[in-house]
């Protein structure tokens, strides 16, 4: 009770307890180690002789991204970037591709060509030997087929044509990695819309109560700013982890310390010096101000030592 109501509380590492990352186990789990030291844990007291390891497994929370739209700059094969990442779930991607196919036409005058793909979003050409057939003149799509139905020209019921169309193609992404993916075959100046899920970026906080049992407490992820958890009573904060959920994950050790007697006067002897330089420096602006026109090239001596005078003159 002593400890606690002359602190504040009685939370604090005495010395030693550092989190350092280690590498991750062969099952994924993430491994911290901590080393041996001691702390005040609600006033009551936790030594620990020996380095410890704190294994969990760490779960990313994701947001869903739909429809994310991109260009096409090639037929090529290219490479597109997430907007958000790191992505480590597989995403899905919606391709605007060319074919050309074969196809026969109807044994009835008037009728429709189913096409072979689905999602056609244009027929580009229709030809027959030497023949080019004119777009919504003689045919046009309707429901993914070529309608025969206008009062154009006709291919001869039952025999073959070629038709070049465009459609959209909904696949895996192809060679992806947590920051982009490839994409193969896009018309070009089309959009290539991709689904995926990025993880959210998180602010861990590793604990240990007065028994020395070690926890993990979840923060408040997001994508842009998360937020550190609130340490309940009767937990002391080691360390935080930042889940970035990439290489630059990285422990931040902002544990709460005990300080030392000696570190206090430290700490009060450089109050001293800085009072000090402060009122020097006040004196300097003053004098400098008020006789900027008179004493050009002159300046005020705190006369704390021989510093600020000429060092070619014994001092007295």
């Amino acid at each position: 009770s002593y400890d606690r109501e002359s602190t504040g509380g009685g939370y604090y590492v005495i010395e030693g307890m550092e989190t350092t990352m280690q590498p991750d186990t062969l099952d994924g789990q993430q491994e911290y180690s901590i080393s041996a030291g001691s702390a005040r844990v609600g006033g009551f007291a936790w030594r620990q002789a020996a380095a410890r390891r704190l294994r969990f497994a760490a779960v990313p929370d994701v947001m869903s991204i739909n429809r994310e739209p991109h260009s096409s700059a090639t037929l090529e094969t290219q490479r597109i970037k997430f907007d958000r990442t790191p992505v480590l779930q597989p995403a899905t991607v919606s391709v605007q591709r060319q074919m050309t196919a074969e196809i026969t036409h109807g044994p009835v005058v008037n009728s429709a060509d189913v096409l072979p793909q689905n999602s056609v979003v244009k027929i580009n050409s229709v030809k027959q030997g030497a023949t080019t057939y004119n777009k919504d003149v003689d045919y046009k799509l309707v429901a993914g087929q070529v309608d025969w139905s206008l009062p154009g020209a006709e291919v001869a019921p039952g025999t073959k044509y070629m038709v070049d169309f465009e459609y959209i193609s909904t696949e895996p992404a192809e060679d992806q990695t947590p920051y982009d993916f490839a994409v193969t075959g896009a018309v070009k100046d089309t959009t290539v819309l991709v689904d995926y899920q990025p993880a959210l970026r998180r602010i861990d906080t590793i604990v240990i109560d007065a028994k020395g049992k070690l926890n993990v407490i979840k923060g408040v992820p997001s994508m842009w700013n998360p937020v550190a958890p609130v340490v309940p009573a009767g937990l002391l904060a080691i360390a935080k982890i930042w889940q970035s959920w990439d290489a630059t994950r990285s422990v931040i050790v902002d544990q709460v310390r005990q300080v030392g007697m000696d570190v206090l006067q430290g700490y009060q002897e450089q109050h001293n010096q800085h009072t000090m330089d402060i009122a020097a420096l006040r004196l300097a602006v003053d004098v400098a101000g008020r006789y900027s026109g008179l004493g050009r090239g002159m300046f005020a001596d705190p006369m704390l030592d021989d510093s600020m005078r000429d060092q070619g003159m014994l001092q007295t």
